[in-house]
């Protein structure tokens, strides 16, 4: 008789061992097929501590930050930088004495990246969704670049944007015209931007976890906007324009060069990007 309680005793205590494995599995995105360790997301930041922490406290409520590998860059690093990656558990940390602009910034962290997907995240992008939309949308993300071959995934959040600058106020169906270029900022003001720009997007939905909408980089140009991109385009087309741009304008010469290379004559013309509920909107508290 107590050998058969000892063995039920047993038995129970595998099944909750197994219980709370999968809860775990669950909280940091091991779910349906994916696992958000397969992403290093790259934060870089420049003299904006309050901004730094509003965005790493939304992170870390969101369990972004267990989810997926974070390295932060630190413009202008110094032993405050060090203090507050280390508050939040970041042992992952790149920057030099000197503000280095975004174009070097990036070409460092492309190189230092082991994954196969790469995150890069502006200090002030905040996270305004759930644990849940997390694991969802970062999913739906790689299963993209997988098996739709989208080379980036946009992932500024459609409700809450922030600051859109390249709409410029507008918001209805009538101020657009067909060629403007960031067809998928669209969403943020359009419930339909398919019935606006007929042809530009495949409609993605069925076997994901959201709705997903996809374009050419002819349809909506390179932005520096929150993304998540395969690691292979990263080091393969991006990584060599960004070396060949070494020269440009430290600040902006990336994104305008990226910009221009999305023409139909560019690089990038043939490469696909998605965007769709998004997780992040655009925060900044001070400089």
């Amino acid at each position: 008789m107590r050998s058969n309680r000892r063995k039920r005793s047993y038995n129970k205590t595998i099944k909750n061992a197994k219980r709370r494995n999968k809860n775990t599995k669950r909280r940091i995105g091991i779910k349906r097929g994916g696992n958000l360790k397969h992403i290093t997301m790259h934060m870089l930041c420049w003299k904006s501590p309050k901004t730094v922490k509003n965005t790493l406290e939304s992170y870390k409520k969101g369990n972004l930050l267990s989810a997926v590998n974070t390295n932060i860059y630190f413009q202008e690093r110094d032993d405050a930088s060090n203090a507050l990656a280390a508050e939040y558990g970041i042992t992952s940390v790149m920057g030099t004495g000197e503000n280095v602009g975004i174009l070097r910034a990036l070409i460092e962290m492309i190189n230092a990246t082991k994954t196969p997907y790469f995150m890069f995240a502006e200090c002030d992008f905040e996270l305004v969704e759930t644990e849940q939309a997390v694991s969802d949308i970062l999913n739906d993300a790689m299963k993209l670049i997988r098996e739709k071959s989208v080379k980036v995934v946009r992932l500024i959040n459609r409700k809450k944007p922030g600051p859109v600058y390249s709409l410029n106020g507008k918001d209805s169906s009538t101020q657009f015209d067909k060629a403007f270029p960031y067809k998928l900022e669209t969403l943020h003001v359009l419930d339909t931007p398919e019935s606006m720009f007929p042809g530009s997007f495949t409609i993605v939905q069925e076997g994901y976890n959201r709705k997903w909408y996809v374009c050419s980089f002819v349809d909506n140009i390179w932005s520096n906007q929150i993304f998540l991109a395969d690691m292979k385009f990263m080091k393969e087309t991006i990584l060599p324009l960004l070396e060949k741009s070494k020269n440009a304008n430290k600040y902006n010469g990336a994104e305008k060069m990226l910009d221009a290379e999305c023409t139909a004559t560019g690089a990038l013309k043939d490469g696909l990007i998605a965007q769709g509920d998004g997780l992040f909107t655009h925060s900044r508290l001070n400089r």
